[in-house]
């Protein structure tokens, strides 16, 4: 049972965060740049989980990109940390329902005005980086989260209904999910433990009738 319970333990640590538990509330940066003004940077929004690798990557990239002169002047970068911070995992649900963007895990960053999802150090991604940051930098995109993220964070703005039934449909899921394993998890646990007590019970009854076997053919001898 304690390995059963510590299971289960492990599994709500891993979805709490993933569902926006407020955990331990962390310092992040924020601007309120709503467009991009000719010769201004492009905020380069990053929402990250403190533990994802994926994460980690994004940010070795983006500290290369921080030390390249040939476009370093162009952009910088605003951190959101979610998995350990509400208010900021609340930004990061209604800047993807801002954009029509379905959420499947982190990082998520916003350049401009378009959003991407995930990471890993490849050509494709630094170059579509790279070229988003350009892109937004000279065509002067609109800054999206900007003006969302003044509202959420001051409290301004909640949530919208549809935004709080995701989060109780993942919850509900969560739920399920553990449900189901710790179901599954503990069937396979009895069915271990009475096949191991059944053997034991067999072998000890083949025991006691080679034993009672022996002992009568003794008898017998003896008689003789």
């Amino acid at each position: 049972m304690k390995r059963f319970a510590k299971f289960i333990l492990v599994l709500l640590v891993v979805l709490l965060p993933v569902l926006g538990v407020d955990a331990a509330k962390k310092k992040t940066t924020t601007t309120t740049t709503s467009t991009t003004a000719a010769g201004s940077k492009v905020n380069f929004y990053i929402f990250y989980g403190s533990t994802c690798q994926f994460c980690a990557a994004l940010h070795e990239y983006v500290a290369e990109l921080q030390n390249d002169p040939t476009i370093n002047y162009m952009f910088e970068v605003v951190d959101y940390e979610v998995w350990g911070d509400k208010k900021n995992n609340e930004l990061m649900v209604a800047i993807a329902d801002e954009m029509n963007y379905t959420i499947k895990g982190v990082p998520i960053y916003v350049i401009g005005d378009e959003i991407y999802g995930g990471y890993e150090d490849t050509d494709s991604y630094n170059n579509t980086i790279r070229t988003a940051i350009e892109k937004a930098y000279k065509e002067k995109s609109k800054d999206v989260v900007a003006p969302i993220a003044e509202d959420v964070l001051s409290g301004a703005r909640s949530l919208s209904e549809s935004n709080k039934n995701k989060i109780v449909g993942y919850v509900i899921l969560g739920v399920t999910v553990v449900a189901i394993i710790a179901i599954v998890y503990s069937k396979k646990t009895t069915t271990y433990y009475y096949d191991d007590e059944e053997e034991e019970t067999t072998e000890k009854e083949e025991v006691v009738k080679k034993t009672s076997t022996k002992n009568t053919t003794t008898k017998k001898k003896k008689k003789q």
